[in-house]
């Protein structure tokens, strides 16, 4: 129903004025409109083996548009006519503060961590009564090693969260692609960062700085980063170097 406006929860509101927000905080990298272009160059499957023949909209003969063009009332919401719309990783970190807060309003609990596939949200101290210590675990060259670790400094609540470009990846008319799709040129990234991991505060803010990191490349990922006060990141290239950066991340 692009170029309609549609009835909208208010938890759906939320979800899409979050998406406005990290379109705005991030410049624009993060685009929830990069779905035509997604399955232009080949995602047009789940990855879920068990959901890999589910039947899916295609929207690829539609157009990426400006973040700016997502319109947001009070209980409606509007998107372009000719474009489609993907919250993408938007929606997990969403999710992620979600759980948080909910583990917040629990008394007695000392603490708590939730998994969303590549993102973890955590709080409070483990069960010998310490911060946790989150691994990071993408590795190609060893699967399974540990390529650094997380160290959270405090019982405080942070977000480490992962993107990459070695999973969801494949090949379509003998041209390989993945899933990261840089908005200012509709492709997949073409960036010397295979992985990126971000610590901060916010299960939302890491979860799209993360992506955003994998699209600008090493030479301006960490001034990005730095400029959005992140609390560490640990960068691997595609060269099989691994660069850290902030005090949460130290290398395995």
């Amino acid at each position: 129903a692009a170029g309609t406006r549609q009835v909208i929860s208010p938890q759906f509101q939320s979800v899409l004025l979050a998406a406005k927000d990290m379109s705005k905080f991030t410049d624009g990298l993060y685009n929830p409109f990069v779905l035509p272009d997604l399955q232009r160059v080949g995602y047009v499957q789940s990855m879920v083996a068990a959901h890999s023949q589910d039947k899916v909209d295609d929207h690829s003969d539609r157009s990426l548009v400006s973040p700016d063009k997502l319109e947001v009332g009070d209980d409606w919401a509007r998107i372009p006519y000719g474009t489609a719309i993907d919250l993408g990783g938007c929606g997990k970190g969403y999710i992620g503060g979600l759980l948080a807060d909910l583990a917040d309003t629990f008394r007695g609990l000392t603490g708590f961590w939730f998994s969303l596939g590549g993102d973890v949200a955590a709080g409070g101290l483990n069960e010998v009564g310490e911060p946790w210590i989150v691994g990071i675990g993408i590795n190609e060259r060893e699967p399974g090693a540990l390529v650094g670790q997380a160290k959270l400094p405090d019982s405080k609540r942070y977000a480490v969260a992962t993107s990459s470009v070695t999973a969801r990846k494949g090949v379509k008319a003998g041209r390989a692609w993945h899933h990261i799709i840089d908005p200012r040129t509709g492709q997949p990234s073409k960036s010397d960062i295979m992985t990126a991991t971000i610590c901060t505060n916010s299960p939302l803010e890491a979860d799209v700085l993360a992506t955003c990191a994998v699209i600008l490349g090493k030479q301006t990922a960490l001034k990005f980063l730095k400029s959005k006060k992140v609390s560490g990141a640990l960068l691997q290239s595609k060269n099989g170097t691994i660069k850290s950066w902030g005090k949460p991340i130290i290398l395995a």
